[in-house]
């Protein structure tokens, strides 16, 4: 698989339309028109995959916009939500990356608790730790993760205490069927996060390994 290739096309479509109203979504809109130039190098398979992902989500109150007269309240958790379900999340896979709990002005006052009825209601598969996860302390972090209703995965960071296993008890990687797929999921974390974790973690015990050892 080249994918200097498609790099290059990608490049090249963003350098063509530098003169455009919108550079940016017009290059994206051009490289959605035709993926021949992209599907080329994937292998051939009738069947397609729909993934919602996203992360970062330990914001749920909504927010005004005083600029914007038509739609002066944005955001929220009931607005995600009412989107995910828009777009068919029940029947596709979807995937979040990490930071629920923290940090938010309301994970101030109540301890990350307040994000887990919402995110249960978006119909996440799985879930990959992030290192806000661990802001309060890992015990913390262990027993809000156990009230949420999605299966979590840390496939790098490690306890050396226990066996060198995923931290918190978590899965290394999850298997799920969805759309007809048999899909194996990962997590994978940064190492430059021991160095900012909370010392309420013990860092001492916590290892990284790199991407490829574990791969």
């Amino acid at each position: 698989m080249t994918w200097n290739k498609v790099y290059e096309q990608i490049v090249k479509s963003d350098v063509d339309h530098l003169a455009g109203e919108n550079p940016t979504r017009r290059a994206a809109d051009e490289i959605c028109k035709d993926t021949s130039w992209f599907t080329q190098y994937l292998p051939a398979c009738k069947k397609k995959l729909d993934v919602i992902h996203f992360n970062d989500a330990y914001n749920i109150e909504e927010k005004e916009v005083k600029k914007d007269e038509k739609n002066p309240i944005v955001g929220g958790a009931s607005r995600f939500i009412y989107a995910l379900n828009k777009y068919g999340a029940k029947d596709r896979l979807v995937l979040f990356s990490g930071d629920l709990f923290f940090p938010s002005r309301m994970s101030a006052f109540y301890g990350g608790e307040q994000i887990i009825k919402p995110f249960n209601l978006m119909n996440v598969d799985v879930s990959c730790l992030g290192n806000h996860e661990l802001d309060n302390g890992p015990e913390v972090a262990k027993d809000l993760i156990y009230k949420t209703s999605s299966p979590w995965v840390m496939s790098n960071i490690v306890s050396q205490k226990d066996d060198m296993k995923p931290i918190l008890g978590l899965k290394p990687y999850h298997v799920i069927k969805n759309q007809g797929f048999r899909i194996g999921v990962i997590g994978f974390g940064e190492e430059d996060w021991l160095g900012a974790l909370n010392p309420a973690n013990d860092i001492d015990d916590i290892k990284y390994l790199d991407y490829n050892e574990v791969l």
